[in-house]
């Protein structure tokens, strides 16, 4: 449902809500685009609530459920072998032939490559352009900035609502919960919509802040549509620690705000970075909320590759996203790492 770049890049002639709700805005129509996003937003709200519903009934028949763990079962026949390393030699190489061959395109020279399947010239003139120029270097540090901004925010504000949530009954824990997923559960269309409407005049209604044309609406953009992920790992680390700790530490003196940073963020502090930091590499390479507020002087990443597609500039377009994957590949390392520490943290209990 929140689907854009692909009707975008490869729909052609299919109409989808997302690209309708965009069109109808770049051509004025504002009352129709808001009444589109209307019907957007109604359906992910109603397909939100079926997903907590489900959800919440497998969380009860698994808590019902006892007995030991399933162990994998090691497969013994030679062809069933032989079938499962050609299903994972298949499902690699189509995960990796797209990666392979953005890297291929990135050394492409801009302007020669037409009708050859492979480019016939390359160079490495797209990423001395990139690393050496000002301009074209900034969107990366322009991406980083407003992307750590609103993971650092959402980080702040994941504590606060983490720490209420699970003190809560279990049905307000559940209204609760379902509230903080409704940015997730939202296209970016939908949110940038919103936005830019309630923040682009004087309004006493939001304080009369005006946040259209300026640096800090995609932050906070990004701080709304990616603060569920960073919650949702901050409350995951909290009902997983064992409560008997803190229990003790207040046994022996310590108040709550000694007990929280000796007893609580440590345990919880590696998963909370973990989900901060999958927040920040998801809106490091925001496309569809950017689309529709950026402006010149506050250019993303996704805004500068698909304008550099625009224009046909394909081995630059390429070499900028070769970059945006090694960005995020090592924050996604880094964020695995804290994740299996926080593991072996919950895991230890002596």
């Amino acid at each position: 449902m929140a689907s854009f770049s692909a009707p975008l890049l490869f729909g052609g002639d299919v109409r989808v809500l997302t690209l309708e709700i965009f069109n109808a805005r770049q051509r004025g129509d504002v009352g129709v685009a808001l009444t589109e996003t209307i019907v957007l937003a109604v359906i992910s709200l109603v397909a939100l609530v079926v997903f907590q519903r489900y959800e919440g009934t497998r969380r009860f028949a698994a808590a019902a459920m006892k007995g030991a763990a399933r162990r994998r079962a090691p497969i013994k026949s030679g062809k069933a072998r032989l079938f499962a390393t050609l299903g994972g030699v298949i499902f690699t190489t189509l995960l990796v032939l797209p990666v392979a061959t953005l890297v291929l395109v990135s050394f492409a020279r801009d302007g020669v490559w037409t009708t050859q399947a492979l480019p016939p010239a390359y160079t490495l003139d797209n990423y001395a352009r990139i690393l050496t120029q000002a301009d074209a270097s900034s969107v990366f540090i322009n991406s980083m900035l407003m992307a750590g901004l609103a993971a650092a925010f959402a980080l702040v504000w994941s504590f606060g609502v983490a720490a209420v949530v699970t003190k809560m009954k279990t049905r307000w824990r559940r209204v609760v919960s379902l509230l903080v997923l409704v940015p997730w559960a939202l296209p970016g269309t939908v949110v940038a919509i919103s936005i830019a409407e309630a923040y682009g005049r004087e309004n006493p209604l939001t304080g009369s802040f005006i946040l259209v044309g300026t640096f800090w609406i995609l932050p906070v953009i990004y701080f709304l549509r990616f603060m569920p992920l960073v919650v949702r790992a901050v409350q995951a680390s909290i009902e997983q620690m064992d409560a008997s700790l803190e229990e003790a530490a207040g046994s022996l003196g310590a108040r709550g705000w000694m007990r929280f940073w000796r007893v609580r963020l440590p345990l919880v502090w590696p998963g909370a970075v973990a989900g901060t930091l999958l927040a920040f590499v998801i809106a490091l390479g925001e496309y569809v909320a950017s689309v529709l507020v950026f402006v010149p002087s506050n250019q993303p990443i996704s805004i500068r590759i698909a304008g550099e597609m625009r224009d046909f500039n394909v081995g630059t377009a390429a070499a900028y996203g070769v970059i945006l994957i090694c960005i995020i590949t090592i924050a996604m390392l880094v964020a695995s790492r804290l994740e299996r520490g926080r593991g072996r943290g919950l895991g230890d209990k002596d």
